[in-house]
């Protein structure tokens, strides 16, 4: 390991090693995540499940562990090496996303996939808290974009390789994965995900820990390096309504997210009559391609609103985010593959554009020493919500409203419609609120 004066030379010189390899492990994080959404056919048959079981298998199953998880992964972030933390929940959810692989039964798949959103508790709210002290406060927002850009290319990933996989394994009815023995095709690909995350926590343990700037003290309430989450749950409570539109608003977006993620790759399938395999690569391709130009213009969308004099710019690019998922979710209602694929593209842009935007706004109005808590617990909200009821709400729309599974297209256009209002109206209660926080938070931002 580097000594101090060589750590603080490192984190200096060389700031973006840290939004690159972390970057890249939320790629991974979300290779994991999201490689289910191809395998829903074969998980079904292979275990006689419906709809909506599989719907919480890609949600709450993941999402609940994470959230229970969060908060006290978010406490040791605040006090302990951020980079070893990290190093270790990369390794965790790795093998569990293995362990996914071997599920021979529903529960042991519920269970393994419960572990995968335990490790990735940790991932968002450590590098949150990290990247804010490596970056000032003008680069934070590019910086946070670039790191999310990870979890897009993940996205991408995750579809193209694993509608490869699927493609290659689809013509066989078992695949013999190296010390193992005989599998399903979907079981070896989340087998294979599972492996590169070994090697990216080896890369993360070597980032030196960068020391900790603007920790608010006296009249902001919280003397110390670090405080509990109770004084941070009494700070975030304080200024509610700052807060509030930032967290509900995210999560409303992330409804629309993973309710997109969840079941788009099923409307090809179902209602264009794509192959799983030919509907991975393609989505792949274009969430590739388009996603990483979303995270940018995000950053881009909030350094235009700061040069134009808005000390809410963060919370005001996402009220415009938020406004044009109500239009653009109609197109996914298209009979025809290529504009169905065509009226995905600004979607996905969208779906690149929010997040590095809303954890720039928290880390903006929050002291060091409660950073993370405080990022874990917007982390909470956005995962339990939005994998809780999106992918839920589109086969309950699909199954009670519409009552055909070839209504999909119309149950998750009107879910995304519906999160794009939403979102709008909390953001836009924030904007003053914001303003005035984001004031007062520059007294201990520069320390």
């Amino acid at each position: 390991m580097l000594s101090d004066a060589s750590s603080k030379t490192f984190y200096r010189q060389s700031p973006h090693s840290y939004v690159v390899i972390l970057g890249i492990a939320y790629m991974l994080s979300f290779m994991d995540r999201q490689i289910l959404s191809l395998m829903v056919e074969p998980i079904r048959r292979d275990f006689g499940i419906s709809d909506l079981q599989v719907a919480l298998l890609q949600g709450i199953a993941f999402a609940a562990l994470y959230a229970v998880s969060s908060l006290p992964a978010a406490y040791f972030a605040d006090r302990w090496s951020r980079t070893k933390l990290i190093a270790g929940a990369i390794w965790l959810w790795s093998v569990m996303t293995f362990a996914c692989g071997l599920a021979r039964t529903y529960p042991i798949l519920w269970i393994a996939r419960a572990g995968v959103g335990v490790g990735e508790s940790v991932l968002s709210p450590a590098t949150y808290s990290l990247l804010a002290d490596v970056y000032p406060a003008r680069k934070l927002p590019r910086a946070l974009a670039v790191f999310t850009m990870g979890g897009i290319i993940g996205g991408g990933l995750g579809y193209v390789l694993g509608g490869f996989i699927v493609g290659y394994a689809s013509n066989r009815d078992a695949v013999t994965f190296l010390g193992i023995g005989v599998v399903q095709p979907w079981q070896a690909v989340f087998m294979l995900a599972g492996l590169p995350g070994i090697l990216v926590g080896l890369l993360v343990l070597f980032l030196p820990e960068p020391p900790r700037r603007g920790i608010a003290t006296g009249a902001e309430g919280d003397a110390g390096p670090s405080v509990p989450f109770s004084s941070a749950l009494v700070f975030v409570r304080a200024r509610w309504k700052a807060y509030a539109g930032i967290i509900a608003g995210g999560s409303v977006l992330s409804i629309f997210g993973y309710a997109f993620l969840s079941w788009y790759p099923t409307l090809l399938i179902r209602i264009h009559g794509l192959a799983a395999s030919s509907a991975g690569v393609k989505l792949g391709v274009l969430y590739l391609s388009i996603g990483p130009l979303g995270a940018y213009s995000g950053a881009r969308l909030v350094e235009e609103l700061r040069d134009r004099g808005y000390a809410d710019a963060c919370p005001r690019a996402l009220l415009l985010i938020a406004l044009c998922l109500i239009p653009l979710s109609c197109g996914l209602l298209s009979t025809n593959e290529a504009m169905a694929l065509m009226a995905s593209a600004p979607l996905i842009l969208v779906l690149g554009s929010w997040l590095g935007v809303a954890a720039s706004a928290l880390q903006l109005i929050t002291p060091n020493q409660m950073r993370g808590q405080v990022s874990a617990l917007f982390h909470i909200f956005v995962n339990l919500i939005g994998l809780g009821v999106g992918p839920v709400a589109v086969a309950l729309l699909t199954g009670h409203l519409f009552r055909a599974d070839e209504s999909i297209d119309k149950s998750l256009a009107l879910t995304i419609a519906a999160c794009g209002a939403t979102g709008a109206c909390l953001f836009a209660c924030s904007l003053r609120h914001y303003r005035i926080l984001h004031t007062q938070a520059s007294a201990w931002l520069h320390r």
